[in-house]
Parts: C-alpha cells; sequence; structure tokens
C-alpha cells in the first residue's frame, strides 16, 4: 500500500514539474570503435547491419554507447519481422526516452509516432525522458513524441499499418516495481486500444520478457480476438539484456 501511493505522488509530481534542461548530445564517437567494444559475436553482427543500413554508420554522432547498442538489437530484431506491402504511418508504444527511434526508422523508413506515459521521469544529469526524445527528433523531423498514455491517440484521427509495443505490462508487479501507480495496470483495456489503432491490413509486434509474459501475453491477445502469426524468441547476438525476450506478431 505504502509502494502505491508513493507512486502515485511520485507520478503527479513528475507530470507537474515537467520542465527540463536541455539535453546534451554525447561526444562524437568512430562507429568502428563502438562496434569493437562490443566483441566477438555481437561485434561482427553489428558490422553486418551497418553494411545493410548504411544509416547505422550516423548512430554514434546521435546515441550514447548504451544507447547505440540497444537501437541495434532493436534493428537486428525488427528487420526481420513482416510488415503490410505499403506502410504509411507506425506507432511505438512504450517508447521510454525514444532511442529506439533510431532503429525503428532504419527498419521502416515511415513517420513514427513514439509515445510514453512516464515522460518526465528524470535522469541523474537531470533532463527527462521527454528531452531526450525531443533531441533525437530534430535528426527525423517527420517523427514525434506523444508524453501521455497511448489511449490519448484515437483511431478516428489515425490509424498505423505497424505498430511496436516493448515490454507491456501484463502483471501489476513490474508495473509498481518501476514507480507507476496501479491505476495504469489495465492490461486487456490497453491491448484493445492499441489493436483499435491498427489500419486494416496493419500488423502488431510485441516484446515481452520471459515465458511467463509471454505466455500471460498471449492470453490477452486471443481473448482480444487477435490473430497471432509468429511467436519467438528475440534475436539474442546483440542482446543487451540478461533474460529471454519474447517477439510476438499479430493482426486484428
Amino acid at each position: 500500500m505504502v509502494r502505491r501511493w508513493r507512486n502515485e505522488l511520485g507520478f503527479r509530481l513528475r507530470a507537474r514539474l515537467a520542465w527540463s534542461p536541455p539535453y546534451r548530445p554525447p561526444a562524437p564517437r568512430a562507429p568502428e570503435d563502438d562496434r569493437r567494444a562490443l566483441g566477438g559475436a555481437a561485434s561482427e553482427r553489428a558490422a553486418a547491419l551497418t553494411q545493410e543500413f548504411p544509416q547505422v554508420a550516423a548512430w554514434s554522432r546521435l546515441l550514447t554507447f548504451p544507447e547505440w547498442h540497444e537501437a541495434l538489437h532493436v534493428l537486428d530484431w525488427l528487420q526481420g519481422r513482416e510488415r503490410p506491402a505499403a506502410v504509411r504511418a507506425c506507432l511505438d508504444v512504450g517508447s521510454k526516452n525514444g532511442v529506439h527511434l533510431a532503429a525503428l526508422r532504419a527498419a521502416i523508413a515511415a513517420p513514427w509516432t513514439l509515445v510514453e506515459l512516464d515522460a518526465h521521469r528524470r535522469y541523474g544529469t537531470g533532463h527527462t525522458r521527454r528531452a531526450r526524445a525531443e533531441a533525437l527528433l530534430r535528426a527525423y523531423p517527420d517523427c514525434r513524441f506523444v508524453a501521455g498514455s497511448v489511449t490519448e491517440l484515437s483511431p478516428a484521427g489515425q490509424r498505423f499499418d505497424v505498430i511496436t509495443w516493448t515490454l507491456p505490462f501484463v502483471f501489476a508487479e513490474p508495473l509498481e516495481r518501476w514507480g507507476l501507480p496501479p491505476r495504469f495496470f489495465q492490461p486487456a483495456a490497453l491491448l484493445g486500444h492499441v489493436l483499435s489503432l491498427l489500419a486494416p491490413q496493419g500488423i502488431l509486434h510485441v516484446v515481452n520478457q520471459g515465458q511467463g509474459e509471454r505466455d500471460e501475453q498471449l492470453r490477452l491477445l486471443a481473448e482480444a480476438g487477435a490473430r497471432v502469426s509468429r511467436v519467438e524468441p528475440v534475436p539474442a547476438a546483440l542482446s543487451p539484456f540478461k533474460r529471454v525476450r519474447w517477439s510476438i506478431s499479430a493482426r486484428r
């Protein structure tokens, strides 16, 4: 109970104190140095992705090394996912500080909308997730960052051909552990809303952590009437994470 009230108070304070100092971009690095820092098979996979997607070479000027590493991991996953023949608009749910955008845009060259509920969470430097995302958006001017709930987006306004969703909260405990109020734990309702944002031929790609969350996600998708087309582990060669992540693809 104490943690729930603390989370509620913290979230409300973050929303009120939304101002952020400007984000300071990282010092430029050589892409070759970043790849060498990975070492082994990860370095080889990074080199292959850089050759396939030349824009990756610019990421060392836009992202810190950990951000660069995570973005490569996302690109390695998304570039192999199915998509409609024509993609006009894409949505990323749970975007944190937006640094996945470099990978999302490389994999699918369409305008992306990023949405993050806890966009005003701060880093040790004082800047917020939103400030970090907006700094990166200068390199992608046709994309946008929405600081708020995905429920603020309406299918009457726009639908999306591809939607990505990383680590939706399918269980209450992880949501509370990350400092969010329990009122935001609405897995079935949120999934239903996200599915409503899909264009008629659109596809949703979800990433879950561990088999328990994967199985619960599959149950929620079945309950929502979605058609699951693919379930498999996220490629691990470039993963900076300890636990296995699972990729699920589904349509309405």
